[in-house]
């Protein structure tokens, strides 16, 4: 599923994606009277982030998995012109839902919008995991863990699809509105930011679960290795050429940082090196999550609300009905 060719940016294909994105489990059966059910896709990251805003169990429903892949389509003019070196990334996020069912959310950035839609940032949905990745290669895989005695930290912890949500609003905020630059803010750079930003602000839940490649992502995942390193690791087997590739991308940021810091300007303008904006992602997400109450702290709250009614037994309204009726309604 690749915008980069002719044949898939047909009106034929475009149906097909809307199709199978309204259809999914999670549009369909989960979310309640969604507009998604009715949207065309690829959707903009920003009107899917708020559609889930609007969404009471968003907050229920955990992303257990997150990938970063590579287009090989052979139809893409990149691919061919780099004899596979090179080709769109693109992530995927997978919703498991409560009767276990999964749905699986592609994002995307593309150097020019796909065909009726208004964004260069879009998303996609589907049940059928292969249909979504045709012609993906994976680079990097976190999954969670597979049972509750396996993780290493409350479920509420987990991330949800509101976080989600929350993440494509900010890649929005900060990618949205500015040029796509084949040699900075890119395909590579947008997948790098979601992956490695849910990868690091969740960290104890995936590195219960699985990784792959496992080496590098749990040194990350552990705060031993930082993004650039890691992501290098994980697209680049070979070790001299990921040692060329690491110096030629170190080389590249630090002269566009000191071209832009020389130059000023709005500071979303600014070009950051791959963990400072991580970080920066990570502060603007922390500022818009709802804090998570754990389940001994909420019942905790709990009883000390029903003491505190407790000592106006005599009102008239308190006789008359319940304790429990009054109780967070």
């Amino acid at each position: 599923m690749s915008l980069s060719s002719n044949s898939s940016s047909s009106p034929k294909w475009l149906k097909a994606i809307t199709l199978a994105s309204q259809s999914c489990a999670l549009i369909k059966d989960a979310l309640e009277l969604s507009e998604l059910s009715i949207a065309s896709f690829p959707l903009p990251f920003v009107k899917f982030a708020e559609c889930l805003r609007a969404q009471p169990d968003a907050t229920k429903i955990l992303i257990t998995c997150c990938e970063l892949f590579k287009d090989t389509s052979p139809d893409s003019a990149v691919v061919r012109a780099t004899m596979g070196a090179l080709g769109h990334q693109f992530n995927v996020a997978t919703v498991t839902l409560p009767d276990g069912r999964q749905t699986h959310i592609r994002a995307d950035y593309y150097a020019e919008p796909p065909p009726g839609c208004s964004s260069r940032l879009v998303v996609a949905c589907n049940d059928n995991h292969g249909e979504l990745t045709k012609h993906g290669h994976l680079i990097s895989r976190i999954a969670a863990p597979t049972t509750l005695r396996d993780r290493e930290c409350p479920p509420d912890r987990a991330p949800t699809l509101r976080d989600l949500g929350l993440l494509l609003d900010i890649a929005h905020t900060r990618l949205g509105n500015r040029p796509y630059d084949l040699l900075g803010r890119n395909c590579f750079w947008m997948t790098d930011m979601l992956f490695y930003t849910f990868a690091r602000r969740h960290a104890a839940y995936w590195r219960a679960g699985t990784q792959t490649p496992e080496a590098p992502l749990q040194r990350y995942l552990r705060e031993e290795a930082g993004v650039l390193e890691t992501a290098i690791a994980c697209a680049t087997p070979d070790q001299f050429a990921r040692f060329i590739a690491g110096e030629a991308e170190r080389e590249r940021g630090a002269r566009d940082t000191g071209l832009l810091h020389a130059g000023g300007g709005d500071q979303l303008d600014r070009f950051m090196m791959h963990d400072q904006e991580v970080a920066e992602w990570i502060k603007e997400w922390e500022r818009e999550a709802p804090q998570s109450i754990s389940m001994p702290a909420l019942q905790s709250q709990y009883q000390r609300l029903c003491s505190y009614i407790r000592n106006f037994k005599s009102l008239k309204f308190m006789r008359s009905a319940p304790l429990d009726a009054y109780v967070f309604r």
